[in-house]
């Protein structure tokens, strides 16, 4: 989601400034409409389109350019007018009406709700109103004004770009005592990574005094750096070393394929008779597909240790659904092996059963 969420971002800033001087060339006199149609015309179709194809509407640009025109249209007031809101009521009184939006949406939004949509509307109304009701003499601009909140805006984009891989380490490893123990400590990192980002990543960059010959060299061996050890990955399909020898040697055997009869025939996806410690009137079925065939060796040993009968009756993709048939999306034929005459062979087989 991070790395797509960033990907649209920078969509729309490779593509928005190609229409804006299409449109100051040919119909500046119209560009308000324009950004007002295209945000219009952009959160019908995420409201839509988050109701019927949500994961497409969330990483395709059309159905979020509309978060990012609301800027442009409070920008295009601002320049034209050549200030923002003076009106002191609506400016003592609306940004804490944006801030409470925000936070209202920090506490109650959650993954049940459609995004992006006219549910994910409220934040942005609330970012727009305290961006243009802002005045440096509100209460609500100088709490916003204060060190700790600009502090934290200048290194944003530092704790946004650092957030989801510290995360996703976090995940991979069991080092921390506690849930609290642990978010604790990833915020402490995220935080001391994001500081040092800014300070000695974004702000030399944007410093124009600067000898750009200088952080070139660092970035292009970074970027090498990536480059061999992506090749060396993918020669090696990964790091193997990770993953524990005894797994590594069933994934090359495929586990679902191991389990063989007294006859040598395998018992996945074939048709011999697999019967284990048979004499036992104590039975287990062991029904499904591959997944359940990938645990039939290693059961079978446990199961026949403990005097029971062992007889697994799998095949490939075939899940146990009386009453139905798997289809071919192509053909549009029932499958000859996956049907309900094979599901009504098996329940038959186990209604027999007495236990």
């Amino acid at each position: 989601l991070h790395t797509w969420s960033l990907s649209v971002e920078e969509q729309y800033y490779i593509l928005f400034p190609i229409i804006l001087l299409i449109t100051f060339k040919y119909f500046r006199k119209y560009l308000i409409y324009i950004l007002t149609f295209g945000f219009v015309i952009s959160l019908g179709i995420a409201e839509w389109t988050s109701r019927n194809y949500p994961s497409a509407s969330f990483y395709f640009l059309h159905t979020r350019m509309w978060e990012l025109l609301a800027g442009s249209i409070l920008a295009y007031f601002e320049i034209s007018l050549g200030h923002r809101s003076k009106n002191k009521i609506l400016n003592l009184i609306l940004p804490g009406v944006g801030l409470f939006l925000i936070g209202n949406s920090i506490l109650f939004f959650n993954d049940k709700m459609f995004h992006p949509s006219f549910d994910t509307l409220p934040p942005i109304i609330g970012v727009c109103l305290i961006i243009w009701f802002s005045n440096k003499d509100e209460i609500f601009t100088k709490i916003l004004s204060t060190k700790l909140f600009v502090g934290i805006g200048l290194i944003s984009y530092s704790l946004y770009m650092w957030h989801y891989p510290i995360f996703a380490f976090a995940r991979l490893i069991d080092f921390f005592n506690s849930d609290i123990v642990k978010g604790l400590s990833m915020g402490l990192i995220i935080l001391i990574l994001s500081i040092f980002s800014y300070y000695f990543v974004e702000k030399p960059f944007r410093d124009r005094n600067n000898n750009f010959k200088i952080l070139i060299i660092p970035i292009l061996l970074g970027i090498f750096i990536l480059i061999i050890l992506n090749i060396i990955f993918i020669k090696n399909k990964g790091v193997p070393e990770r993953i524990p020898e005894l797994i590594q040697k069933q994934l090359k055997e495929k586990p679902w394929t191991i389990l063989k009869n007294s006859q040598g025939q395998p018992c996945y996806n074939s048709k011999a008779n697999c019967k284990f410690n048979s004499f036992s009137n104590k039975k287990i079925y062991l029904i499904g597909d591959s997944h359940m065939a990938s645990i039939m060796f290693d059961l079978k040993n446990k199961v026949v240790q403990k005097d029971y009968q062992f007889i697994p009756i799998v095949k490939p993709g075939c899940l146990y659904f009386p009453g139905f048939n798997l289809i071919d999306l192509k053909s549009k034929k029932i499958n000859i092996d996956c049907n309900n005459i094979y599901f009504q062979k098996i329940k038959n087989i186990m209604s027999k059963e007495k236990n």
